[in-house]
């Protein structure tokens, strides 16, 4: 029996050295898959049915050697996007994997059929064109037989700014250079490359400055206001200051801002007047944004500086205060945080320049209305009927 026992020892040791139990088989077996494929319009369905004798853990699916998109459970299915360019036999797999790493492959191949598009009709397009101070007012109307994609603006040859979403605005800048007869086109595109276009004559009479001298607080400004309860943000955007005209001896800044929601909202197409400086008495600095750019155009929202004067924003001019959304019977309603941030004293002729300008200006009044928010001696606003008052006479004397 010693014999006998000392064997049996030495291998429940070498067993327990292992790990004991039974051996572990690597798992060598790859999954099975069968793909379907189906064309629907422009649509390409894809389904795969994927097995594996331990589990699939995930089934790519693939046209060529691009990857469609990914599913990790049953059913496993995509969808790929075909055109008329596609035309002809088209091939797709789907590879299932598992978690040894074994991957197995099917195939499916489908004839491939999408009707080129038939559409060779172009937008037509009417352009409006309007000057107010050193702004230029570009508002076109674009209609398509399918759908407007999208609307360039230029001045000659040059491009100002492209709008995809109506209703179709830019801004054009003009200085006593340019006085004289200026033409601008709208050119509109659809979806199957047809373009349309309507052009507008203006003659631009801007009156020349001194030789260094600027209107005040010109340049490009960036602006948002928000909800001083919920701090969220109501509406932003950006606004050129051009001009200015006294008032009872004081100096106000005159500029037009393009908006994509509350002027869009009342009809007049995007743009509105903007009113920054002493508007209802001297000392003050007060801010003011009209739906609309006439003489009878009703107020958006007015306010005032915290501290009446221009403070600092990351290195940029300032307006930090607090306000009020007019109600639709132009008074004062919703209290607000205003913002304002000066994000260049001149206004850039290039399109590119001018979309890079304004993104970087919409994120930098965001950053000064938080701090408006933070800031308790604004936490709250007072309706001035006055400032209404008196924001509604300055824009008629202006005009």
């Amino acid at each position: 029996m010693k014999k006998l026992f000392l064997p049996v020892l030495g291998l429940s040791l070498l067993l327990a050295a292992c790990g004991g139990g039974t051996p572990q088989i690597a798992d060598a077996t790859a999954p099975t898959v069968t793909l379907d494929a189906s064309q629907s319009g422009t649509t390409v369905n894809l389904s795969a049915a994927a097995n594996d004798n331990v589990k699939v853990t995930r089934v790519e699916f693939y046209r060529g050697s691009t990857l469609v998109s990914t599913d990790d459970s049953a059913p496993y299915t995509a969808i790929a996007t075909v055109s008329a360019a596609d035309n002809g036999n088209v091939t797709y797999t789907a590879r299932a994997f598992d978690a040894a790493g074994n991957v197995g492959q099917g195939s499916k191949t489908i004839a491939v059929s999408v009707t080129p598009s038939t559409d060779i009709t172009a937008p037509t397009v009417s352009l409006n064109a309007s000057q107010s101070g050193t702004s230029v007012n570009l508002l076109a109307t674009a209609t398509d037989n399918v759908k407007v994609t999208r609307v360039e603006f230029y001045r000659g040859s040059t491009l100002i700014s492209t709008d995809d979403s109506a209703p179709y605005a830019a801004i054009a800048t003009v200085s006593a250079a340019d006085n004289g007869d200026v033409t601008y086109t709208a050119k509109a595109y659809d979806a199957a490359g047809n373009v349309g276009q309507g052009s507008k004559t203006v003659a631009v009479s801007v009156t020349p400055a001194p030789p260094g001298t600027a209107t005040l607080y010109q340049g490009v400004w960036s602006w948002a206001i928000g909800d001083l309860t919920s701090r969220a943000v109501i509406d932003s955007g950006v606004v050129i200051f051009s001009d200015e005209f006294a008032n009872e001896g004081q100096t106000i800044a005159f500029g037009v801002y393009a908006n994509q929601t509350e002027i869009a909202a009342q009809g007049t197409g995007k743009f509105g007047a903007a009113l920054m400086g002493p508007v209802l008495q001297a000392g003050n600095l007060d801010v003011g944004f009209f739906l609309g750019t006439d003489e009878d155009a009703r107020i958006f929202f007015t306010g005032q500086d915290s501290d009446n004067a221009l403070g600092v924003f990351q290195g940029k001019a300032a307006f930090e205060g607090a306000g009020n959304i007019a109600t639709a019977s132009n008074e004062s309603g919703q209290a607000v945080a205003i913002a304002l941030v000066q994000v260049s004293d001149t206004v850039p002729t290039n399109a590119a320049a001018q979309n890079v300008m304004k993104a970087e200006g919409k994120l930098m009044a965001a950053g000064a209305l938080r701090a408006t928010f933070d800031a308790p001696a604004r936490a709250t606003a007072k309706a001035n009927p006055a400032l209404f008052r008196a924001m509604q006479q300055s824009l008629q004397l202006r005009r």
